[in-house]
């Protein structure tokens, strides 16, 4: 794993509702509890963005097997398993996670576009800060395009401001 967490000056997102998007890594992070809480209502992944929040990885994935076994299929909990992955610093395995779900999202531009996001999440915290870039570049595309919600290209766009610093800081350290 890459230290990907040096100083640079890249901005938090925050998303609202107690939880925000860290620039110096792209992790997200439960910052108020309560308010995450309320606006997570009943999200029955919200004890596993918690858990996950404060590293407890293990209560993470135990959530996790619970959700699964009551919805096998789903492609949130798969997403969110592989984000437990490679925030353990599992990531070949979270990489083929999101590599599966992305062959099963089919035209979806949206879903796909989210997969692709985390995946290049991924590629970023293996030091493939080039592809990654590229990635995410891609997935800005395709967000405008759909028209989805300003929050969701925010994080793209933190994202793609992190690589291009890392792969500066990159190049000048070759």
């Amino acid at each position: 794993m890459v230290n990907v967490s040096s100083t640079v000056d890249v901005a938090d997102l925050d998303l609202g509702g107690g939880y925000r998007i860290r620039g110096s890594d792209l992790r997200g992070e439960v910052t108020d509890l309560a308010a995450f809480r309320a606006a997570a209502g009943d999200d029955p992944a919200a004890e596993v963005i918690i858990a996950l929040s404060e590293e407890r990885f293990d209560d993470a994935l135990q959530e996790l097997d619970e959700l699964h076994t009551k919805d096998p299929d789903s492609v949130r909990y798969q997403a969110l398993r592989a984000d437990v992955l490679r925030d353990q610093g599992q990531l070949d395995a979270a990489e083929a996670i999101y590599t599966d779900l992305l062959a099963r999202a089919g035209d979806d531009p949206v879903r796909s576009a989210v997969i692709r996001q985390h995946r290049a999440k991924v590629w970023f915290h293996q030091g493939r800060l080039r592809d990654a870039e590229a990635e995410f570049a891609e997935v800005l595309a395709l967000r405008q395009a759909a028209g989805v919600d300003e929050g969701q290209l925010a994080s793209t766009r933190q994202s793609l401001q992190r690589l291009g610093i890392a792969v500066a800081m990159q190049d000048a350290a070759e």
